[in-house]
């Protein structure tokens, strides 16, 4: 049943793929909307299910059940000194036999995902080439 035509209304009618037939227009390209949901990378501090923690540039593929992490670097924490509360961080390259830095994980292998402190984000950005 269609109210418009139910209640003798003529007009334009839009639908979600009408839309973005009419959004492609507007932009000139000849794009996927879907892709463009993906928002830049950003530094993310990322707990995997197996309790390893990682630093990586992160996307959340919307629409999917996954997330693209690139420049992953595994994190290693360890007491800076015996019986002291400092810890010293050490940044390891996650899958270094790997071709791609770029890597596509389920989001059910993920518990966790939030931003570094400040401090981190920092340095991690100075041991990548992002």
């Amino acid at each position: 049943m269609n109210n418009d035509y139910d209640r003798g209304e003529e007009g334009p009618r839009y639908t979600m793929s009408s839309f973005n037939k009419d959004l492609k227009k507007m932009l000139g390209a000849d794009i996927d909307i879907a892709d463009d949901l993906d928002l830049e990378p950003a530094v993310k501090l990322i707990l995997l299910a197996d309790g390893k923690q990682l630093l990586a540039e992160f996307t959340d593929l919307v629409g999917t059940d996954k997330y693209r992490i690139s420049n992953v670097r595994e994190i290693k924490l360890e007491e800076a000194e015996r019986g002291s509360r400092d810890l010293s961080v050490t940044y390891v390259e996650w899958m270094p036999l790997s071709k791609s830095n770029t890597f596509i994980i389920p989001k059910s292998f993920v518990v966790l995902v939030c931003d570094p402190h400040e401090a981190v984000s920092e340095n991690y950005l100075g041991t990548t080439d992002g």
